[in-house]
Formats: C-alpha cells, structure tokens, sequence
C-alpha cells in the first residue's frame, strides 16, 4: 500500500498565519476543543513536529484562532445611538462567536484577545457620551457579561460540544411530570422551551433564539441606563 510521506513545514511553504488559518477553519467545522495538534497536522498535511516551530503548544493555537475570531466581528456604524450600537456590536459578536463553537466559553474566563480592543475602545466612548461617567465600567462589563453568558449558554447547545452538550429535548422531558402538576412549567415549556427546542433540531436560523437573545439585550441596555447613568445608582 503507498503511503504518502508529510510534508516539512519548509516544503509546504507553511507560515504561521497558515496554520492558524487552518486551526481557525477546524474550529468553525469541529469546534475550538473538537480538533487536536494531530488533527491540525492532517489538515496541513505535515508532520505534527512541524507545528511546533511555529505555535509552542495546542493553547497558543487556541489562543491565535481566538484572536482571529475578534477579527471577524463587524464594528457597527459610530453614529447609531449607544443603545443601537451595542445591540448591533452584541449580535454580530454572537453570528461570529456561534459560528466557532468554544471560543465564548474562553471570552466568559477573560481571554480577550487584542483584535476585541477598537471595539472596546468605541464601546466605551458610546458610554461616556451617553452620560455614564464614572459607572461607565460597571455598564460595560455588566452588558457584555450578560452578552457572553447568553452567547455561551446558546453555545452549550452546538451539536460540536464535547461532552456537554446541553439539550433542550432532555430538560423537556424532564419537566414534563412537573408540568402536570404546575401550571407555571407547563407554560414555560409550551411556550418557551419545546419551540426552541425544535429550532434547535431544524436546519437555518432559529428565529426564536435570535429574538431572544436580542431582548435579552434591549432589557440590560435599558437597565442599565436607568440604574446607572449620570454617575449614579438608582434602587
């Protein structure tokens, strides 16, 4: 049987943008934790040695392909509002960060990468034009908290988690005998729960999903503007 012998990084005229290119494309396909060096070597076709000239480890792979993401993510029109600006910058933030399963589970623990800080830089001035003043970092890390935790709690849901996967169905049918005796769950779960659930199941966007996560965010931006803007905390 012939066997086709790797390639050396040299040959294949490999780079590191060309290995985190490929690290980035296994994460849209698998997921951040669903590939290995191996795995990226394949892909490359070369020995698994080789991606060691370039990358010391798996975790700065990571941390590259991460830092690519930030990349993707559009920075809306400066003009808009605060609030639509923010609710634009949020939802382009979760079609890219869906797109790569993994990657906000990274962003939640604060591995920011450096591609995020024009977006951060015009996110912060959005907020001291609007009259934040010195609560203008608790606004900030209380919207994108509240972003990312949406973000990553939709994520749990990608058919590329590992181990982890959160399913709708399951927590459907766990409830179920508590619906019968509560009228409570059974709205939740009638109402809520099963039509995400079968949008979860369906190929296409899940217009339900994106609605929510686009009140989620139009509450904590209204929230957040009454309890804190103008410097102060309002009960």
């Amino acid at each position: 049987m012939e066997t086709r012998a790797r390639t050396t990084g040299h040959r294949a005229g490999l780079d590191e943008g060309k290995v985190a290119h490929a690290a980035l494309g296994l994460t849209a396909e698998r997921g951040l934790n669903g590939w290995s060096m191996r795995d990226l070597a394949a892909e490359l076709d070369v020995s698994p040695s080789v991606l060691y000239h370039y990358f010391p480890n798996r975790d700065a792979v990571a941390s590259r392909v991460v830092e690519e993401v930030g990349r993707l993510v559009e920075m809306p029109d400066p003009h808009l509002s605060w609030k639509e600006w923010y609710v634009a910058v949020m939802a382009s933030l979760r079609r890219v960060l869906l797109a790569h399963n993994g990657v906000a589970d990274l962003l939640q623990m604060n591995r920011f990468p450096h591609s995020l800080v024009p977006l951060i830089e015009v996110g912060f001035a959005k907020l001291h034009e609007a009259g934040f003043a010195e609560m203008t970092s608790f606004a900030y890390s209380m919207i994108c908290n509240t972003a990312l935790g949406a973000i990553a709690g939709r994520d749990y849901r990608s058919s590329n988690e590992r181990g982890r996967r959160v399913s709708l169905d399951d927590a459907v049918r766990e409830l179920g005998p508590y619906a019968e005796e509560s009228p409570a769950i059974a709205e939740l779960v009638g109402t809520f729960m099963e039509p995400l659930s079968e949008q979860d199941r369906a190929d296409g966007p899940n217009e339900m999903s994106d609605r929510y996560f686009d009140l989620i965010m139009r509450s904590i931006l209204n929230g957040v503007e009454l309890t804190l803007k103008g410097g102060g905390v309002r009960a």
